[in-house]
């Protein structure tokens, strides 16, 4: 039985993860901003999930739930970097406060994440972090300016700082899940008017991102 530190986990991946790590006998501690989110897991899985309230854009927020979390169960076996949402529109409509709150949830509290888990990880003699990213950071598409630069800055930095900490007591690996249909803008996203009004923007690309000759 291991136990798995992962945030995001009120819908999406994050949930699935949960869903499938608790059925196998796994113990997770699941951090999300909805609490009420995972009250049908909590009923089946018990003591073996534990549900933390966490806004990965407050650092110290971070800092402690991984303290808790450590001092709970003594030893996390995985810790995933899952949290985060994707900001679509045109890159002139988008506002200070939407940009700099999209870079704190994807991309400092990644880093906060990391920071905070790595001495503990190397102290318990090993373990496992797995950064979760997008498609996002390999390729664009029309109205995905922001959540590819942010996605391209998460690898890159999680990239080094992962191959890094390979060489010492923790095992890594970097995610880069691709869309299927619609459901990366529909899940965990939020739109400006321009791209709600774009039908598909993405659905002629080619897997670089580069529209249609045609077009």
């Amino acid at each position: 039985m291991k136990t798995w530190f992962i945030t995001g986990t009120s819908s999406g991946f994050g949930r699935i993860l949960c869903e499938k790590l608790l059925a196998r006998g796994d113990r997770v501690i699941a951090t999300l901003r909805r609490l009420n989110a995972l009250d049908d897991l909590k009923a089946q899985a018990g003591d073996s999930l534990q549900i933390v309230s966490l806004d990965v854009a407050d650092v110290r927020a971070v800092r402690r739930a991984i303290d808790r979390a450590f001092a709970d169960f003594g030893r996390v076996d995985v810790l995933v970097s899952n949290a985060g949402y994707g900001l679509f529109g045109a890159a002139e409509e988008l506002t200070d406060d939407q940009v700099e709150q999209q870079i704190d949830t994807n991309l400092v509290g990644s880093i906060a994440l990391i920071r905070a888990c790595l001495p503990r990880v190397r102290r318990q003699g090993g373990g496992r972090i797995l950064q979760v990213s997008s498609e996002g950071g390999q390729m664009t598409y029309p109205g995905f300016s922001l959540i590819t630069r942010q996605s391209g800055a998460s690898e890159a930095s999680s990239r080094r700082w992962l191959r890094k900490s390979s060489r010492s007591a923790s095992a890594s690996r970097l995610s880069s899940p691709v869309r299927r249909g619609q459901t990366l803008v529909l899940g965990s996203s939020r739109q400006t008017h321009c791209l709600r009004t774009m039908k598909r923007p993405w659905a002629n690309c080619d897997a670089r991102g580069r529209r249609a000759a045609s077009e």
